[in-house]
């Protein structure tokens, strides 16, 4: 509905936490994901960090839609894997945002 752009790809460098994701978006969008938790076969969960120089070239429509504005702040996520009675695995992708606007 607001046109957010998609994710391109992710490179992971390192193991653990304190590894790094690079992760880059349609619209010349590339932010960093530190790991803070690793479990393997069970979890991994990063921190956003969105670097100044990485961001000034974003070209996004809305400023208001920057992922550390005083508006719009995204905070953390990660995978989740679940096992499930039937053999299967549940996949699941969590982002923790917060939204401040009238």
């Amino acid at each position: 509905m607001i046109r957010l752009p998609r994710p391109v790809s992710a490179r992971l460098i390192g193991t653990g936490p304190g590894a790094i994701r690079y992760v880059r978006w349609q619209q010349g969008l590339s932010f960093k994901e530190v790991i803070a938790d690793w479990q393997p076969g069970k979890r991994l969960w990063w921190r956003f960090r969105f670097d100044k120089d990485e961001m000034d070239g974003w070209k996004l429509q809305d400023r208001h839609l920057m992922p550390d504005s005083a508006y719009y702040r995204i905070t953390d996520g990660g995978y989740t894997l679940e096992p499930l009675a039937d053999g299967r695995t549940r996949l699941t992708l969590t982002t923790r945002y917060r939204v401040r606007s009238r």
